[in-house]
Order: C-alpha cells, then structure tokens, then sequence
C-alpha cells in the first residue's frame, strides 16, 4: 500500500515529466518574441512560470512546469499559451523578495516602518487596482518575521505573485517605471523589529 504522500509525489513527477517533454515538441516561430516586460523580470534573473488561471487566488498547480529564467523555454511557453498570466517565484533561491501594498491600508503601516527613508520608490514597482507590489534583491533569509501582521503590508517571499504583463481583474498589469533597477531590499524589510 501506498502513502498518500507517496502517491502525490509520484503524481507531481509524473506530472512534470509530461510538462517537460510537452515543452520538447514545442516549436516557436521565428518572428516571435518575448514582451518586454518577461524580458524585464529575465534580465534580472527571476524565475517565471505561465499561469493558466486569471485569479490572483490560484493555486501552484495552475502553474506550467517549473520556474525559470530561461528565454527560450519561456519563448515556447508564450508561444503555446499567448495571452497568459506569469507566475514569478520569490524567496531565497529566486533571490527575489515582494512588498505588496495596500493603497489605503498600508499608509500608516509604511509611515513607521520606513521612517521617512523613501528609496524603496528607486526600486521596480508595479501597481494592480488595490496595491502596489515593489520588488528587490534579496541576499539574506533574514526578513522582519511579523512583518505581515502590519496592516496593509504582505510579505512576498516563499511564494509567487502574478507579474506584468499578467492581466488581474480585467486589468493588464505593467511597471511603473519599466528602466527602474532592481533595488536591495531596504534594512526596514530585513531587520528585526517589533
């Protein structure tokens, strides 16, 4: 007999083989590219998977294969599923850390979390209906551990959120500042704290 563990390990690999020789038999014409804004999240070496689903709540599983930052594997899965939303992996083996913040809620919250020090707006930023999501480099697993309980203000960073040019809630998404660097994650979102 079978764990259920064992069984949906098997069931994931089984699962990513298909993925990955579907992925083989793909051909991409010679004139497409990738949009700019895949090339954006490329050049800074994030890891990104086509997102079947529209939903901001969807699952891990309406991922396509794995996440990478290779743009001919990523050529081929916009190829296959044009108009599609991307997943973007954050976390220490990404590198990647994502500060989403609610335009009303998080007022307060980033008034005595950022003490004044605005440099985070330096950083690649992309606004959706209720939030602006900023991105940055991260090189320490150390992040502020209750930083989510600060209202208006959700950590990124063992996840993946939906990065332009994914469309949420009828609205295609896009950077604010599309020639912004990827900036070190301000020592506000790292140290330790209350």
């Amino acid at each position: 007999m079978i764990s259920a563990t064992d069984f949906l390990e098997q069931l994931a690999n089984r699962r990513r083989q298909e993925q990955a020789e579907a992925l083989q038999s793909l051909s991409v014409p010679h004139d497409l590219e990738l949009p700019r804004e895949l090339m954006i999240a490329v050049n800074f070496g994030g890891l990104l998977s086509p997102v079947l689903a529209r939903s901001v709540y969807a699952s891990a599983q309406a991922c396509i294969g794995p996440p990478t930052s290779d743009p001919l594997i990523l050529l081929k899965y916009f190829a296959a599923h044009p108009g599609c939303n991307w997943n973007l992996s954050t976390g220490v083996e990404s590198g990647i850390i994502a500060v989403e913040f609610d335009h009303v809620a998080a007022r307060e919250s980033l008034a005595y979390l950022c003490a004044g020090d605005d440099d985070w707006h330096r950083t690649l930023r992309f606004d959706t209906a209720h939030a602006c999501f900023a991105l940055f480099e991260l090189s320490t697993p150390c992040i502020r551990s209750r930083f989510n309980r600060f209202p208006g203000l959700t950590v990124h960073c063992r996840d993946g959120i939906l990065v332009p040019p994914s469309i949420v809630a009828g609205r295609e998404l896009a950077y604010v500042d599309p020639f912004a660097r990827l900036e070190a994650a301000p020592r506000w979102l790292l140290s330790s704290g209350p």
